[in-house]
């Protein structure tokens, strides 16, 4: 789910339909494959000096030195960054085109050394990000921090529909909103207890949908885990056609997979809140606070 899952994976298993890896090999190596996506400075939040999400219509304006003041944007060099409903142009402070289009992801070096990217987040808005590959979070990034390996974290889990389906709107740490299809609950026992998580489709359409996104909050949050909740994404083997599906699913959910959103390193994210209440049980799986994270 391109709109929500910020290089970070969870397997479910449906039937034959959800790609599945509990094995403790297939972990370890996703979480080799995060570490070094997370040490690259095209990519990694940890080298983001500056972002901004615009709608059509609307331009941002970013600085071009290091010692640039985010404040006061325009108070030395600069580039503009402007939407038009389908593509990202930028221009120079002179007005010099320098790119026709940053989508659907491309990315460009400035003459400063620091790099521009664009990026599709959702059918209307679109995101800019400054990147800086000599920022000193990211040279002192070793690995994220995860809880060990727990089997018991693997657990059957029913997926259990909910019709009509309906629009859910999630609010944002930027104060903005972004729609999901909220499709029904994941319902499992955990050290005795049930656990209810609502279920979302972040696809404009359910005929062919990829991926299940599953946010939640849980007693660890703030002391073990990032304090604004975690994820967990589910993806199908093959695109399904929910329109289509009734009643309950069986299903296996791993939380040795749950992970916590960019917000959690770097304010220059728009991350959805989880909402509702935290669960009673205490997940001490997947992903925990490091060295790395902001500060609350």
């Amino acid at each position: 789910m391109t709109k929500v899952r910020n290089l970070a994976w969870i397997c479910l298993m449906l039937s034959e339909t959800l790609v599945f890896a509990s094995d403790v090999p297939a972990w370890k190596k996703m979480l080799q494959d995060y570490d070094a996506k997370m040490r690259s400075h095209e990519i990694s939040p940890l080298s983001v000096v500056d972002a901004a999400y615009l709608k059509k219509g609307e331009t941002a304006y970013f600085g071009t030195s290091r010692k640039w003041d985010p404040e006061k944007p325009k108070s030395g060099a600069w580039v503009s960054a402007s939407f038009d409903g389908q593509k990202i142009s930028l221009q120079s402070q002179s007005g010099k085109s320098l790119a026709q289009d940053l989508l659907p992801v491309k990315k460009m070096k400035l003459d400063s050394g620091l790099w521009i990217a664009g990026q599709s987040i959702s059918s209307t808005e679109v995101r800019i990000k400054i990147h800086d590959p000599s920022h000193p979070m990211l040279k002192s990034f070793k690995k994220l921090e995860f809880y060990p390996y727990s089997a018991n974290a693997a657990v059957e889990a029913k997926l259990i529909l909910v019709k009509p389906y309906k629009k859910f709107t999630f609010t944002t740490v930027r104060e903005r909103t972004q729609e999901f299809w909220a499709v029904g609950e994941v319902m499992f026992r955990m050290d005795g207890k049930e656990v209810r998580l609502p279920a979302y489709v972040a696809e404009d359409e359910l005929k062919l949908v990829k991926e299940i996104f599953v946010p939640f909050k849980d007693p660890t949050n703030g002391a073990e885990t990032y304090g604004g909740g975690r994820y967990v994404d589910a993806e199908f083997k093959t695109p399904q056609n929910l329109e289509n599906a009734l009643g309950e699913m069986n299903l296996v959910v791993d939380l040795n997979h749950a992970y916590q959103p960019f917000c959690a390193f770097s304010k220059h994210y728009n991350c959805v809140r989880v909402p509702g209440k935290p669960i009673a049980v205490a997940i001490r799986a997947g992903e925990k606070i490091g060295t790395h994270n902001l500060k609350h």
